[in-house]
């Protein structure tokens, strides 16, 4: 078996991980079960993208979504009312507009990939110019930080808003007292507290 032989086969089970894991982070019922699936997808795609000599791609595809964003979503899991998750119903009356565009993407990605490979895949930048940039991080930041300086920055004022509207959403009390039902996770164990307190203060109070 030669090495051609061998990378086409790693890419095609990083492929059908890729794709089995992301199937599972929309079809398990369990969040926390979700997001451990997405970091399966997460891998695998680095797998990938170091087969493509992108290994600072791939470094920081583990570090910023594994190490990071997928952390927070389980800790924002943690807060939320899983039960209630659970419970819900997994299709909803968007299931069949769903399937039709599920099936325009798919179409559209049996197209492309079947043009990729009868022309090719030929990039902007050729493996040789990379090498003269010194690397793949010196030839990634003089694309992003020279060709690409606008949409970046764009980016960036787009996600420091979102921040901020998340903190300003954080910090606004409800209106009108919620049942236990409605409540996180946190905010039960809160109550509950609070409710505690009192009463050992004030035995005679009611639980």
């Amino acid at each position: 078996m030669n090495s051609e032989t061998l990378l086409s086969l790693i890419f095609a089970y990083l492929a059908l991980a890729c794709v089995a894991f992301a199937v599972l982070v929309i079809m398990l019922r369990n969040p926390v079960q979700c997001a451990l699936a997405l970091v399966g997808v997460v891998f695998h795609l680095a797998g990938i993208f170091i087969l493509l000599r992108a290994e600072f791609l791939a470094a920081a595809h583990i570090i910023i979504y594994a190490g990071a964003i997928i952390v927070l979503f389980l800790f924002t899991m943690m807060l939320l009312n899983l039960g209630v998750v659970e419970r819900a119903r997994q299709f909803h009356v968007q299931a069949p507009l769903a399937i039709v565009v599920g099936a325009i993407l798919f179409l559209e990605f049996v197209v492309l990939t079947g043009a990729t490979i009868t022309v090719g895949a030929q990039g902007a930048h050729s493996p040789a110019w990379v090498a003269g940039q010194g690397g793949n991080v010196q030839a990634l930041g003089q694309v992003l930080f020279r060709d690409y300086l606008l949409p970046f920055e764009i980016a960036s004022v787009l996600l420091t808003a979102a921040v901020v509207g998340a903190i300003v959403l954080a910090k606004q009390k409800p209106r009108r007292p919620r049942s236990s039902s409605q409540m996180g996770v946190g905010e039960w164990m809160a109550e509950r507290y609070e409710k505690a307190k009192t009463r050992e203060q004030d035995p005679a109070e009611p639980r």
